[in-house]
């Protein structure tokens, strides 16, 4: 084969293991993303077996809640919710997330 045959599959090689290593980061934060998500559910099912009320109620002040926040899972209510920016939930509608980001933060990392 020639030199400049060998550089071309040497650089799609390269570029192939660029690509995997991505798609695994990718595939690492969608897990992570999705343990967050069950964990909140898990604690919003206990929380209102624990409670009369069937709503969730606002991590950050104990409000009602009607978002949940994209970012950490928790449940949030309509002054602590605002849409994001980069996050969409689907084509039309931009995602909710938390307006105090260090609750959200701290959501996150416990």
């Amino acid at each position: 084969m020639s030199k400049k045959l060998l550089a071309v599959l040497a650089r799609i090689a390269n570029a192939l293991e660029e690509s995997n290593e991505i798609t695994r980061d990718i595939q690492q934060q969608t897990l992570a993303i999705a343990e967050r998500q069950q964990q909140a559910l898990q604690e919003e099912e206990e929380r209102a077996k624990n409670k009369d009320d069937t709503f969730m109620n606002c991590h950050i002040c104990q409000k009602r809640a009607d978002h949940q926040c994209m970012i950490c899972c928790r449940w949030i209510c309509d002054e602590h919710a605002e849409h994001s920016s980069t996050l969409t939930c689907n084509d039309v509608f931009k995602a909710q997330v938390c307006t105090d980001r260090q609750k959200c933060e701290e959501a996150i990392n416990k």
